[in-house]
């Protein structure tokens, strides 16, 4: 996609309860790279040098078009890059613009280890850190989308599924068994 343009695309089918949420690459890489470049000096301090570079390098992981190529191949009934307020605001915006709930299991949402220790240092919430280059595929065809992205390179996982009701539900599991939590409104604190 061009500069500029919005890389979202919505069909005309409706979401159904049961589709999968496909998610490529990881979230909060866009994040965390402005995060160590705006502040490198502090980040020197507490992070290798290595792992420094390698995430200011983050930005060659952020072009959309695999996965634009990718989802032309399946029947993908959204698709939208996860931007600012990251995977929070784009799962809640999902579910707002088809009226529907849905279901994500948080060990699923891929997120590298750097990117959590930067907002550690920042009191950032990497769940709500610019995601640019991340997308969400909404499909029947879950594991093929998720399948076909991997082999072409490209980081993906099914991250959770849509519901027939209107809680936007994030799951963690636990050695106490499974946690759940509602997804608030973005700029919201969530609740338990």
């Amino acid at each position: 996609m061009q500069d500029g343009q919005e890389n979202r695309y919505i069909s005309e089918k409706e979401l159904s309860p049961g589709m999968s949420i496909v998610m490529s690459k990881r979230i909060g890489l866009m994040g965390t790279a402005r995060l160590v470049r705006e502040h490198e000096r502090e980040v020197s301090k507490r992070l290798p040098v290595r792992m420094i570079r390698s995430m200011t390098a983050y930005d060659e992981e952020l072009s959309v078009d695999t996965e634009m190529e990718i989802a032309a191949h399946f029947d993908v009934c959204d698709l939208r890059e996860v931007k600012e307020g990251g995977i929070w605001r784009a799962l809640w915006e999902l579910a707002e613009d088809h009226d529907v709930g849905l279901t994500v299991d948080l060990h699923k949402i891929p997120v590298k280890q750097e990117t959590i220790e930067v907002c550690e240092i920042f009191g950032e919430n990497p769940y709500e850190l610019l995601s640019g280059g991340a997308m969400l595929m909404v499909t029947w065809q879950g594991e093929a989308v998720a399948s076909a992205l991997t082999q072409a390179g490209v980081h993906a996982a099914v991250i959770g599924w849509i519901t027939d009701s209107r809680d936007k539900i994030v799951i963690r599991r636990t050695a106490d068994g499974v946690k759940v939590r509602y997804l608030n409104r973005p700029g919201a604190a969530a609740t338990e």
